[in-house]
């Protein structure tokens, strides 16, 4: 093929990526004008505003009881109580202080005001991953802006009102980071990362891995200054109750429902619920089978010639596919392995650039 030829063919595919982006984008922005014409009694936003209101009226002591939280979400939507299911609230508690202040708004207006920080959220990350990638500048960028602009569960994060792109924020600046050789930097935007901890169960492993000291130094300071900011705003009985049923969770896959009904459907798209529903599998042999896999990505991890970019985009596509507990919405964290692999491509570094854009 002429060179040309070759760069006629290029246009043409970013002209379609683009457009397939911009026209995802415009549908489902005008889908969303639409929805928020209605109740808002649909989204997730709900169990979020009820956490919040709980927290500011009741005390850290009362974010975690689930029958509370069904008295406060019933607040929002009106419904039988013996028959209502209630979306459980379980985030850490330094997330509930950071969304502490929608309490002080009415449901609606915390709505559009969690939207506005998600947009605004959401730009942030496109700027972050272009201000870092090698390759991806110029009209690629905006390539890069209307694919993930698009990107369906990113459009579920905003819609819902979830927490994804408190996630995928400061781990585009750990991505950053770490591809940079900052590795100090790239554990600190990683302890920030952790709103969702059970998404990234592998990137503190890839930390070690790679022996990355001031990485893993950096995410244990974190971590502990969030710790110790829960249990200043929550006290120490509230965060320790919350370690234990999450605990409980992560290993017998549902939380302590107390007596209460509540909605479980998240974890019907994770890889644990696949292995409990085969016919001989159980909780236990799941589990087993998700350390085992966990523990062969590390190896795969550590073996692997050192490649930060690509290194740290497997990390999180695996930490997502092996996490315990996923809805749509969470597979935006996609976005950065994708940007990675296509910012990998360009650069020539890949070994079957092709496969990538298959992927991609």
């Amino acid at each position: 093929m002429s060179r040309w030829a070759s760069l006629g063919w290029s246009r043409m595919g970013y002209a379609a990526a683009t457009g397939a982006g911009l026209g995802s984008l415009l549908f489902w922005v005008g889908y969303w004008v639409t929805f928020v014409r209605g109740n808002l009694q649909g989204p997730d936003f709900f169990s979020f505003y009820s956490g919040a209101k709980l927290f500011v009226l009741k005390g850290g002591s009362a974010v975690y009881d689930l029958a509370l939280q069904k008295q406060y979400e019933l607040q929002v939507i009106p419904h039988p109580p013996d028959r209502f299911v209630v979306l459980p609230y379980f985030h850490p508690p330094y997330y509930t202080l950071l969304i502490a202040p929608l309490a002080y708004l009415d449901y609606r207006t915390a709505y559009y005001a969690m939207a506005a920080v998600n947009i605004v959220l959401a730009a942030g990350l496109i700027v972050l991953l272009v201000r870092g990638s090698e390759r991806i500048h110029g009209r690629s960028a905006v390539v890069a802006a209307a694919l993930i602009g698009g990107f369906f569960p990113l459009f579920v994060t905003v819609l819902q009102g979830q927490s994804d792109l408190v996630v995928l924020v400061p781990l585009a600046a750990a991505y950053t980071a770490w591809a940079r050789g900052r590795l100090g930097w790239a554990g600190i935007f990683t302890g920030l990362a952790l709103a969702k901890p059970q998404l990234l169960l592998l990137v503190p492993v890839l930390f070690i891995t790679r022996r990355a000291w001031r990485a893993l130094a950096g995410f244990a300071a974190v971590i502990a200054a969030l710790g110790a900011v829960s249990v200043v705003g929550f006290g120490l009985g509230p965060v320790l109750g919350y370690l234990n049923a999450v605990g409980r969770w992560a290993i017998g896959g549902t939380l302590p429902t107390n007596g209460q009904i509540v909605y479980t459907d998240t974890a019907v798209y994770s890889l644990r619920n696949v292995l409990e529903a085969v016919p001989g599998g159980g909780k236990g042999l799941a589990l087993a089978i998700l350390i085992l896999l966990l523990a062969l990505v590390a190896l795969s991890l550590s073996w692997r010639p050192d490649k930060p970019r690509l290194d740290f985009a497997l990390a999180i596509a695996a930490s997502l596919v092996l996490s315990p507990h996923q809805n749509v919405h969470d597979l935006a964290l996609l976005v950065i392995p994708g940007f990675a692999l296509a910012d990998l491509a360009l650069a020539g570094d890949l070994r079957w650039p092709r496969a990538a854009a298959l992927v991609l």
